[in-house]
């Protein structure tokens, strides 16, 4: 449900994605080796999650649990996107930015930060960037 709201929030705030999807896609694209027709496109998928401290008593269990979220960017060296002067992919990188980090995705308890970003590729003209983020929430369980 994180990575849908993530998706939603992209395309409602980053005009200059030609499509945004999730894990299956991004998938597809990496077997199949073809490249997205159009771009820049962003894939969305959960890329882990560590606990934080615990804490039980009393029939409750609580825990803090950091949720990340990558999203992979793929745009051509021929792509416009953003000011005259600034590279394609930096316009695009500062967008998807500053659409998540700050940002509480419905029913959440925290906001999104940055946690890193890594050029994943570039061949043949095709650049695929990934950023990670990352959430906090409280995992709460009663017996």
């Amino acid at each position: 449900m994180l990575v849908d709201d993530v998706i939603t929030r992209l395309k409602q705030d980053v005009s200059d994605l030609q499509r945004v999807e999730g894990a299956a896609a991004f998938s597809a694209v990496v077997q199949s080796g073809q490249a997205p027709t159009r771009t820049p496109v962003a894939y969305v998928f959960s890329s882990g999650m560590r606990g934080g401290q615990a804490e039980a008593s009393a029939g409750a269990f609580i825990q803090d649990v950091s949720e990340n979220i990558s999203v992979a960017l793929m745009l051509r060296s021929s792509d416009r996107i953003g000011t005259k002067g600034i590279e394609p992919i930096d316009a695009l990188k500062r967008s998807v930015i500053d659409a998540l980090c700050g940002w509480m995705a419905p029913g959440r308890t925290d906001v999104f930060d940055l946690r890193s970003g890594k050029m994943l590729s570039f061949n043949a003209g095709l650049l695929t960037y990934a950023l990670e983020f990352s959430t906090t929430d409280q995992l709460r369980i009663f017996s």
